[in-house]
């Protein structure tokens, strides 16, 4: 652990902190009882916590994919039509086949 830091110790069942400037200090400060969280356990840098990946069914198609699909299929696709247009069509299109 880096200094500065905060050390910990109890006294008359309080929690008593210092601020300590130095790595000699903290060193002393440890050998004498003292502790580096108020918990009386070593501190430890907290787990870092990776962001969801959304869910298959919750992302919606892109326009590219759903055009390569209309290709695949093919069903023509119109260039004004929407994103919900287009995935009305696709679903026509393959209820009728």
């Amino acid at each position: 652990m880096a200094a500065p830091c905060f050390v910990f110790r109890r006294v008359s069942g309080r929690v008593v902190s210092e601020r300590v400037h130095d790595a000699r200090t903290l060193d002393r400060r440890l050998a004498q009882g003292w502790v580096t969280s108020r918990d009386g356990k070593p501190a430890q840098a907290p787990e870092p916590v990776a962001a969801p990946e959304p869910a298959a069914e919750d992302v919606a198609p892109t326009r590219e994919e759903l055009e390569a699909h209309a290709a695949d299929i093919g069903l023509r696709v119109d260039g004004r039509w929407s994103d919900k247009r287009l995935m009305t069509e696709l679903a026509k299109a393959l209820e009728a086949n």
